[in-house]
């Protein structure tokens, strides 16, 4: 399904493959407990973004910069690969504002934080790059642990309410497109694997808004959860996932019209209608 593209354009259409973490970081919960927060740590290592993942760990260095700086500059996941590692389930990632880290892509960095080792993650508190053989501070874009405070977006283990939905017009005739595959268990089971590969890192595994990615972006992910998400048609739902909207990348050119079809069918699983709230959902 893959098309020919421009790096640039390559690592963001692909960003939610690229999220994909290990099985261990897809079963945590969505925000740390009490008791589970994690132990200081100073790390140095290579500052990779998410295409790192899709690669194989080929997409990084000097010849990566400008299609990580492209991608960190959108708003989309950073992490560090510490020093010593190359596995990209080794690498972790940086919960902090991405953009401020964009023009130190391609660079060996320093990181101060809390490792949360159920997410595979750091909640940073400083960052620096190496400029020469001295160290240079990066100005981060947010207060340290404000990821994690209460309250604090996707971090609170919730998704967003549909406000920033209702901010994201979709076109008339798109909303009234109707949708011509079935919701039955083969078109299920078809959306969930879609979901499960490039949208579980960032939705979360029951639709909320809480994937282990998802605490570093600064828009919440919607709740699919919430009884309110009926009041989208299926047509909006399959153009927004078509076309995208920051920091979620444009899936038409990824993902074949079927399967975002069967994505649409699978979404619907998460959230019974309102005069249906108290009748069971059936999921593959």
């Amino acid at each position: 399904m893959r098309r020919r593209m421009g790096a640039g354009a390559f690592c963001s259409l692909l960003v939610a493959v690229v999220l994909m973490l290990t099985v261990r970081v897809l079963a945590g919960p969505g925000h740390p407990e009490e008791g589970d927060l994690g132990r200081p740590v100073t790390l140095t290592g290579q500052l990779v973004d998410v295409c790192f993942i899709v690669t194989d760990g080929q997409a990084s260095g000097p010849d990566h910069a400008q299609c990580a700086s492209e991608c960190l500059a959108a708003g989309l996941p950073a992490a560090i690969l510490p020093d010593g590692a190359s596995d990209p389930d080794e690498l972790l990632y940086l919960l902090t504002n991405p953009t401020a880290l964009a023009s130190c892509a391609g660079k060996t960095i320093k990181v101060e934080g809390i490792q949360l080792d159920h997410k595979h993650a750091i909640d940073v508190s400083r960052v620096f790059f190496k400029d020469g053989q001295q160290w240079t501070e990066v100005q981060l874009k947010d207060n340290p642990h404000r990821l994690r405070a209460p309250g604090a977006g996707a971090a609170t283990g919730g998704g967003g309410e549909l406000d920033q939905a209702e901010q994201w017009h979709v076109p008339a005739r798109a909303a009234r497109t109707p949708n011509p595959v079935p919701r039955d268990a083969q078109s299920l089971v078809f959306g969930k694997t879609v979901y499960v590969r490039q949208c579980l890192a960032c939705h979360g595994p029951a639709g909320r808004g809480d994937g282990p990615a998802a605490i570093s972006l600064e828009k919440r992910p919607p709740d699919f959860a919430n009884p309110r998400f009926w009041e989208q048609s299926d047509g909006s739902l399959f153009w927004k996932i078509s076309e995208g909207h920051r920091p979620m990348p444009a899936w038409r050119p990824i993902v074949s019209e079927s399967d975002r079809w069967n994505v649409v069918n699978y979404l619907r699983t998460f959230a019974p209608r309102p005069s249906e709230a108290s009748a069971p959902t059936t999921r593959p």
